[in-house]
């Protein structure tokens, strides 16, 4: 045998050679294990070092969660730029005007001025009336509400998965699992978990669908439109409508009546928009009408439902008429469309547990259908979400005590509803969460959604038009 031959040791023959001969077997065998243990050792400790090499030169600034959040917020200062920068100009154009206004005014008192005793007397009050103005634009305090940013509109990446440790043996790398455990943590998960992570697409906006709620504290718009008929409002996409003391006024969205028909008919309860029908429907207590907004013909729109209790608010979905009673013992009517209206089903008990409760609102979006309750006996009311699916009661809020209050989901994301008796407007989540009481300058009547971002209130001699700011 070559000396320089390395053969695998048998056990056997090993038993009859000397002690030196077997143990110098042993060590070749050690020697090749050895041997095998280093070459993978060496490759595992050099994916460590890549790692650990990685991990460290890894900057966090840079990573692309924040860069996205730096561009949003450059983004969210443009608008506020421009935004005041728009406000501004409009602000000095206006200004500019009425210095004009001031200027000839000045010029034509100091032409007249030696006229007669009329003319001075006139003169001095026109003075004084210019230095009240001027002084007013001095010294006068402006106060600015604070900007309010929806912080759900940002949301942050989902954290790393957890990594558990291995349970190294303490003798060789116990100081290497205390400095990791100290960074990761001990809750279990595996490696694999790294398989399910995928990329995530945020997108980041302060357009005004991201605002909380619209501002109701400044009016828009207010249009004076004094009438007995306080409660007629509604809107489409394109149009307001409500009846005044003659008319029926159809409003576009630069607030100018566009149509108007002449209309005597008294004790319109409620009105509301179709999309099905492309219409508006009227109702009053025994009747119900459309209106179609492109030629202003009012027609009949005749239903066949048997019963004694008088029609008093109405709403539709994208296939269901829904129709509300008045007076004791309340319910609410589902008609289908098509393939011919006709009656579908009746809710009473479902919504009605006190003799002495009333309908007092009822305004169908998004598959819920929100209905305001109130007690006769104790004067308090209550607002309620139901499912149109199962018309079980997904929330319910107690608005408190008062009567007339009406309702608008705005935006899909916040009932308003409209108190009469307290002078206020209620602003609720859609998971009914209360989120503010506002008191409301003059008396609201009724409160209707108008597109995305505006809100229209009935007030007894103004229709006041609100934005989200």
């Amino acid at each position: 045998m070559n000396s320089s031959t390395i053969l695998p040791c048998d056990v056997n023959e090993c038993k009859t050679f000397s002690s030196s001969s077997s143990n110098y077997c042993e060590q070749q065998n050690d020697s090749i294990n050895n041997l095998e243990n280093n070459v993978g050792n060496s490759s595992i400790l050099k994916s460590l070092n890549e790692l650990n090499h990685r991990i460290n030169n890894i900057s966090i600034n840079e990573l692309r969660f924040l860069k996205n959040v730096e561009k949003w917020r450059c983004e969210s200062h443009q608008i506020i730029d421009q935004f005041c920068k728009e406000l501004s100009d409009k602000y000095i154009n206006r200004t500019k005007a009425e210095f004009d206004h001031l200027r000839t005014l000045t010029a034509l008192m100091i032409n007249n001025y030696d006229k007669t005793e009329k003319n001075l007397d006139l003169i001095k009050q026109t003075i004084e009336l210019i230095e009240q103005n001027l002084d007013q634009l001095k010294y006068i305090q402006y106060q600015f509400h604070s900007l309010e940013i929806d912080k759900s509109i940002i949301s942050l990446p989902s954290p790393m998965k957890d990594i558990q440790i291995p349970s190294f043996s303490q003798s060789n790398h116990l100081s290497f699992k205390k400095e990791i455990g100290t960074v990761f943590g001990s809750t279990s998960s595996n490696k694999s978990g790294f398989s399910s992570m995928k990329t995530v697409s945020y997108q980041y906006s302060l357009s005004p669908q991201n605002c909380f709620y619209p501002n109701l504290i400044f009016p828009k718009r207010m249009i004076d439109f004094s009438s007995d008929n306080w409660f007629t409002l509604a809107t489409n996409q394109m149009h307001i409508l409500a009846i005044g003391k003659v008319n029926i006024c159809l409003f576009n969205q630069h607030f100018n009546i566009v149509h108007q028909k002449s209309f005597q008919h008294s004790g319109i309860k409620d009105i509301c928009w179709s999309e099905i029908l492309d219409k508006f429907i009227f109702i009053s207590s025994k009747e119900i009408f459309t209106l179609d907004e492109k030629t202003m013909v009012l027609s009949p729109y005749n239903i066949y439902f048997n019963t004694d209790s008088t029609w008093e608010r109405v709403t539709c979905s994208e296939s269901t008429l829904f129709l509300s009673t008045f007076g004791q013992n309340p319910f609410i009517a589902e008609f289908n469309f098509y393939p011919s209206i006709h009656f579908q089903r009746r809710y009473q008990s479902e919504i009605i547990s006190d003799e002495n409760d009333m309908i007092n609102d009822i305004k169908y979006s998004d598959n819920n259908l929100g209905i305001i309750i109130e007690n006769g006996l104790t004067n308090q009311s209550h607002l309620e979400i139901r499912s149109l699916k199962s018309f079980e009661c997904m929330w319910m809020i107690v608005l408190g005590q008062g009567w007339g209050y009406r309702c608008s989901l705005f935006n899909h994301r916040y009932w308003i509803v409209a108190d009469r008796y307290n002078h206020r407007c209620i602003y609720i989540l859609n998971d009914g969460t209360l989120l503010k009481i506002e008191n409301y300058s003059l008396k609201p009547l009724n409160v209707v959604s108008w597109g995305k971002h505006q809100l229209v209130v009935r007030t007894m001699q103004t229709l006041n038009i609100h934005e989200c700011e």
